[in-house]
């Protein structure tokens, strides 16, 4: 019962720290990267738009409980703009 327990403590730490490094990478991936580095760097987004002739790719993560979404922008197969990190609420997703 008592490996259960820290098996499941050991996941759970996990599964944050993966969430809380994600904005890390996120932060650290430089203007004009390429997709497949993006990809390689933070996995396939959530959410792919295209609109006047830019990808919007969004990412969502929890950082210490709190929901929030990424969109990078690119133009070309580059990544061009990083959007204001949002907070959002599981209903609103």
């Amino acid at each position: 019962m008592y490996l259960k327990k820290l098996f499941f403590v050991y996941i759970s730490l996990s599964f944050l720290s993966a969430c809380a490094h994600i904005s890390q990478r996120i932060h650290k991936l430089p203007v004009k990267a390429s997709k497949p580095k993006v990809l390689k760097t933070l996995g396939q987004p959530v959410k792919i738009q295209r609109q006047d002739g830019k990808d919007y790719w969004t990412y969502k993560f929890v950082i210490e409980g709190r929901h929030y979404t990424q969109v990078l922008i690119f133009k070309e197969g580059m990544l061009y703009k990083k959007e204001r990190l949002k907070p959002y609420s599981l209903k609103s997703f």
